[in-house]
């Protein structure tokens, strides 16, 4: 009786063994399409990350390009203002009394000194 159970356990080992087997050969057979799909769409992967680098540094040499613009643009508007600016002060000064000028200057420096504050 004991030979008959250990001889029913040991095919049925056998036929889990092969089971297993099976599987393993069918997910290596998975491996091998895929490692050989990965291998055909390789170069084309390779290309396309060539024009996506192309693509990136096209884009940041045109954001370059525009941060440039846009500094010079800034640089020319400051010399804009402070030569209207001064002209502004020239003629309030020539144009009114010392007091009320010293006045301004007095609210400026009051305002400067509770800004820094």
């Amino acid at each position: 009786m004991l030979v008959l159970f250990f001889t029913i356990i040991f095919i049925a080992e056998l036929i889990i063994a092969g089971q297993i087997i099976a599987l393993i050969q069918k997910a290596r057979q998975s491996v091998c399409q895929i490692n050989q799909t990965v291998i055909d769409v390789k170069p084309e992967i390779e290309r396309n990350i060539c024009d996506i680098r192309i693509a990136i540094n096209t884009v940041l040499l045109r954001l370059n390009g525009v941060h440039g613009f846009i500094d010079k643009r800034k640089e020319d508007y400051k010399k804009i203002f402070s030569a209207n600016f001064l002209t502004k002060v020239a003629s309030f000064i020539l144009s009114n009394d010392w007091k009320k000028i010293l006045m301004a200057i007095d609210v400026i420096l009051t305002i400067k000194k509770f800004i820094l504050r």
